[in-house]
């Protein structure tokens, strides 16, 4: 969990700037898709890690596919009424709601074996940070003043930054080993 919230919360704070820089004019709408979409990356992580420390050691892989036709089924069912009914948004919506019932499935499929709040409570320092990061974005978006390029550029360091110097500040125990990893490569480096 600890790159869903920062992908999600990044994906939000950077599409109004970096959209146009990618598709060019007449593509505005793509923006609000992006933040609704955006919301897939936590049903897809919750599935995904779910599938790698329960379904995949337990030996269930077989259970999996009953689950991927529920999940298709779903997607192509709402795909084909909401579509209809709204156009691109109805697309999106279809998708986080299939990909929302696996992580849902799975999360009750887990429940007596793991302890599936610990997943949903240890992300929360991830989750503060990411917040903050995605406000550290949108104040460079609508105050800096400067070419689309150095903008985005900017956004995406400084968030990068913030993220992870907001999970040195919460004591990461993952953050703060790979930062003292870093720390000592770039000290030998200088050594030499």
């Amino acid at each position: 969990m600890i790159l869903c919230w920062p992908i999600m919360f990044g994906i939000m704070g950077i599409a109004k700037d970096f959209v146009p820089l990618f598709f060019g004019e007449g593509f505005e709408a793509v923006v609000g898709y992006s933040n609704i979409f955006a919301l897939v990356v936590p049903c897809l992580t919750v599935s995904g890690l779910l599938q790698a420390i329960y379904i995949f050691p337990y030996g269930l892989q077989k259970i999996m596919d009953y689950y991927y036709i529920i999940i298709v089924t779903v997607n192509v069912v709402m795909n084909y009424v909401l579509i209809q009914l709204i156009g691109t948004p109805g697309a999106i919506i279809s998708s986080i709601c299939a990909e929302l019932l696996l992580a849902v499935i799975l999360l009750w499929k887990a429940r007596t074996e793991i302890e599936v709040r610990y997943i949903f409570t240890s992300s929360a320092k991830y989750f503060i940070s990411a917040a903050f990061m995605y406000m550290y974005i949108r104040l460079v978006s609508n105050y800096l003043v400067c070419g689309e390029i150095p903008k985005v550029m900017i956004e995406f360091g400084g968030a990068v930054f913030v993220y992870f110097l907001l999970c040195l500040l919460f004591r990461d125990d993952f953050v703060t080993q790979q930062a003292k990893k870093v720390a000592h490569i770039g000290l030998s480096f200088l050594r030499k």
